[in-house]
């Protein structure tokens, strides 16, 4: 079943998520451990006014488990939805990195991540 994510769902989509951060070579992947990410990621992606939360995201649900997400968004949200991600790693003393640029959507557009 296919059905809007859930704050549930957060920890098992950044778990998915790490594998397209892995896949995409994301310098953080190499910088950091997953340990010390994940807790950052969970708490952003529990964020509603972050682009890349369960908010925006659908899930596939497979005997009760999340199977797979996908992450849709205006992409005139773009630059306000990305900045909760920063707020978030700075409380987790992390450096500040992206997995989205401003400049990879547009307003007028929607995006299936």
């Amino acid at each position: 079943m296919i059905r809007q994510a859930r704050k549930e769902d957060a920890e098992a989509i950044v778990e998915l998520f790490r594998t397209i951060l892995i896949d995409t070579e994301h310098p953080i992947m190499k910088d950091l451990p997953w340990e010390a990410l994940k807790p950052a990621f969970v708490e952003a992606a529990l964020r509603e006014d972050y682009i890349q939360s369960y908010h925006n995201a659908l899930v596939k649900e497979i005997n009760g488990e999340i199977a797979g997400f996908c992450f849709s968004y205006d992409g005139q949200l773009i630059e306000k939805g990305i900045e909760p991600l920063g707020i978030v790693l700075k409380n987790y003393s992390l450096p500040d990195f992206r997995t989205l640029l401003k400049e990879e959507s547009f307003a007028g557009e929607w995006y299936l991540d």
